[in-house]
């Protein structure tokens, strides 16, 4: 009692005497030396290792209180965050990513970078954040975005830490009608080595009315529903290249300088590594293989290629020994499972339906209403059915109304810019500013043949009163403006029969 003894750790030799009955509630580090220093070999045979232990001296728990509690614990502990393992070699250790990505928050984003070593792709769901570990620090990356809604933007460059600072402000992106909307690029420097980048959209617009809400910026003259069509058709042009006229076509006779590479979208803009390289966005389902894109008459050959001197030159069906490149167009239809109806499931091919997946083959089942508590055979079975049935049928059906209020949607509008509004019957609003969050009032959508001018979707004319507000959007998309649109008055019928209005 009140003695000294001594501690001892694998591959060390004895260490230096520690104190059982010093004071309870002291502390302090004892260094274990390797089992080689000073000449003595350690007892258990392993390699010759140091220690440094923290001490501390407590009194026991409970009605052992009396006797003294020695706890030995590391110096230090090393925890790591990322996912994957880390090797370490000294005391204090911070492993950080050189890039942290942040997504615009309403729906998922697909984020693709591209460096001189390869292509980095990924979906981030709503607000979500993804770590970059790929390449090194002071490696110059260029960034392409894809939001529902929107086609991929062009790439653009990326900070690295070489240039401190240096960085796109935007990432334009364009609807199918070419409306604008730029991506706003916020930057920041974490624990001083990461850059933390995020995409902000200037506003987000939440629709409660549960009526079709039509939306653009105060000047335009298209309009912007938060909706791409049903149904969309992707299209991949694939190109090929010979060096001179005694040359076969080829993907490899392609130049360096040839961007858009073997396959690209029609534009010759954006690269893609293949047909199964096409991004399928979420809560979509391909209706078809892919297939040749027939022309007019004449305009391509039998194989669908086309011809010209250079991939800016005018294309025609005819190759002549000055013809530098050729390339044919894939197309392929993809369909919104939340607007699949029994028609669409008529136009989808055989293949298209035998590749569903259970839960994909649940979620078709759900929106036709259909009981989806079944396998995966039975269910693929009676889905086959269902669209032999569509296809002897034919005829599209009639739309259903949605009465309830939709997502918030990114509508393409400048920062600073004004919006106006649109209901079924009603015409455009007097423009809506969304500069100060907090704020709230009426809006009156005059009827549609008030002052001359009809709806413009051929129904009855309506006026309307609405209720504004506009706050700040939530978590961390904090920096873009939410304009939410209700109704200004609600009725609730609260008797147990209907009543008139």
């Amino acid at each position: 009692m009140g003695g000294e003894s001594s501690l001892i750790g694998s591959g060390s030799s004895c260490g230096c005497p520690a104190r059982a009955g010093r004071a309870a509630g002291t502390s302090g580090l004892l260094e274990l030396p390797a089992g080689r220093g000073g000449g003595s070999a350690p007892s258990d045979g392993g390699p010759p290792r140091a220690y440094q232990l923290a001490l501390g001296v407590t009194s026991a728990p409970g009605e052992s209180c009396r006797s003294k509690m020695l706890v030995v614990e590391h110096r230090t502990t090393l925890l790591n965050r990322l996912d994957r393992p880390v090797g370490y070699g000294a005391c204090e250790v911070h492993v950080r990513a050189p890039l942290q990505l942040g997504s615009p928050a309403v729906g998922p984003a697909r984020l693709e970078y591209q460096w001189l070593g390869g292509i980095l792709r990924g979906e981030l769901p709503s607000g979500g954040r993804r770590l970059v570990h790929t390449f090194a620090p002071a490696t110059a990356v260029s960034l392409s975005v894809s939001i529902e809604g929107y086609r991929p933007s062009e790439r653009v460059l990326a900070p690295h830490t070489a240039l401190e600072g240096v960085l796109c402000e935007e990432v334009p992106v364009y609807d199918g009608r070419r409306s604008r909307l730029p991506l706003s690029i916020g930057y920041e420097r974490l624990h001083g080595c990461v850059h933390a980048l995020s995409l902000v959209a200037p506003c987000w617009v939440s629709n409660c009315t549960g009526l079709p809400l039509l939306l653009r910026e105060h000047g335009a003259r298209e309009a912007y529903c938060g909706d791409e069509p049903a149904v969309v058709c992707e299209t991949v042009s694939e190109n090929q290249r010979r060096r001179t006229a005694f040359n076969s076509f080829s993907a490899d006779g392609l130049f360096p300088t040839d961007f858009a590479g073997a396959f690209s979208d029609e534009r010759l803009s954006r690269r893609h590594s293949g047909l199964a390289d096409l991004w399928l966005p979420t809560g979509w389902l391909w209706m078809e293989d892919w297939r040749l894109k027939g022309g007019k008459t004449g305009s391509v050959t039998e194989q669908g290629w086309e011809y010209a001197k250079g991939w800016s030159g005018a294309w025609s069906p005819q190759c002549t020994p000055k013809t530098g490149v050729r390339r044919r167009l894939w197309t392929r239809r993809r369909v919104r499972l939340s607007g699949l109806t029994r028609h669409l499931l008529g136009g989808m091919s055989e293949n298209a339906v035998r590749r569903l997946s259970l839960a994909e083959l649940q979620q078709v089942m759900q929106t036709l209403g259909e009981p989806a508590q079944r396998g995966a055979d039975e269910l693929r079975q009676y889905c086959m059915e269902l669209r032999a049935r569509a296809q002897e049928r034919g005829g599209a059906e009639p739309d259903e109304a949605a009465g309830a209020a939709a997502a918030p949607v990114m509508p393409p509008v400048t920062a600073r810019k004004r919006l106006e509004l649109r209901l079924p019957g009603s015409c455009w609003s007097s423009a809506v500013s969304l500069e100060a969050a907090g704020t709230s009032g009426l809006l009156e959508l005059p009827a549609g043949r008030e002052g001359g001018s009809a709806p413009s979707d051929g129904g009855p004319p309506r006026a309307y009163q609405l209720a504004l507000g506009v706050t700040s959007a939530p978590g961390e998309s904090c920096r873009s403006k939410m304009l939410v649109v209700e109704h200004r008055t609600t009725l609730l019928n609260r008797l147990d029969r209907p009543v008139g209005y």
